[in-house]
């Protein structure tokens, strides 16, 4: 961990204790490990770990998971090459990856709003009819969420 702190920028450190910080100390000797690994030292599933290592929140690591069946995660050994060059080259490629999927996401999701938009007409169409529904009698709108317990 010690050529990571310092050659990396301090806002792209998770605190200590974090559940980030735990994998980033893990990955952080430039071995394989894999997702059962992770889950055994954190006691929870890594992906909101891995999600905030490789994104914004601590300034896009490098972590590749290199195989084709298990997960199995490496930090990229430009982070440990001791440069800040290589360093923020590996970070230039993790923001690139994420916003590409995030692109390719978004390009899949609005493929989608046609048919979703049908129907959450056909679906509004039966809510009306089923409670009796009126935008203008307030009295008569039926609750969608549970009252809480007192």
């Amino acid at each position: 961990m010690e050529i990571i702190s310092l050659n990396t920028p301090s806002n792209a450190l998770p605190p200590l204790g974090t559940q980030a910080r735990l994998v980033l100390d893990l990955l952080s000797d430039g071995e394989p490990h894999p997702k059962t690994e992770l889950i055994t030292l954190l006691g929870d599933d890594p992906r909101s770990a891995l999600q905030s290592l490789t994104g914004r929140t601590y300034g896009f690591w490098l972590i590749h998971n290199i195989s084709d069946r298990n997960a199995v995660y490496q930090l990229d050994e430009r982070h440990l090459s001791g440069c800040r060059q290589l360093d923020e080259d590996a970070r230039v490629i993790a923001h690139k990856r994420l916003a590409e999927r995030s692109k390719g996401q978004c390009q899949s999701e609005i493929k989608r709003l046609p048919k979703a938009l049908r129907e959450h007409a056909v679906v509004s169409e039966q809510y009306q009819q089923r409670f009796n529904f009126d935008n203008s009698d307030q009295s008569t709108q039926v609750k969608d969420k549970p009252t809480p317990a007192s």
